[in-house]
Order: structure tokens, then C-alpha cells, then sequence
């Protein structure tokens, strides 16, 4: 399992396009660089957060991939 701090690029096939399709539901489509980006602006809130216990519950399959991403980022 990977440790806090570990860079996103193992989970984000690094060699793909930003634009190359991870996720799609009901028509809306998200790329590996809104991925990225989003796991970014969500490890830094929770970094500013503080450490603690998170509960992670996402009703769609792309917040909970953004989510965990991050917590697992975070330091």
C-alpha cells in the first residue's frame, strides 16, 4: 500500500494524455488532467485540514477515485 506523500503519477498512467478518459457517467466525461488536478486541490485542503480520522462516502464513482487519491496523497 502506498505511503501518506506518495505522488500521484503510480495511480495516474503517467505516459497517457491528460485528456485520456479515466472516468465517465450520464454523459459527462473526466480525463487523467482533471484527475490530476482535482486529487491536487483536494490533498492540499486536507493537508491544511490536519491530520485526523476521514470517512469516505461519494455517491459517484469519480469523487470517491478523487477522494481516496487524495487522502492517500496527503501528508
Amino acid at each position: 500500500m502506498p505511503r501518506p506523500g506518495t505522488p500521484l503519477s503510480p495511480f495516474a498512467l503517467e505516459d497517457a494524455p491528460p485528456a485520456a478518459l479515466v472516468s465517465f457517467r450520464s454523459g459527462q466525461l473526466h480525463g487523467r488532467g482533471e484527475l490530476a488536478q482535482r486529487v491536487a486541490s483536494l490533498t492540499g485542503w486536507i493537508e491544511k485540514s490536519g491530520r485526523g480520522r476521514w470517512l469516505l462516502q461519494c455517491e459517484d464513482a469519480f469523487a470517491s477515485a478523487v477522494a481516496l487519491l487524495a487522502l492517500v496523497q496527503a501528508r
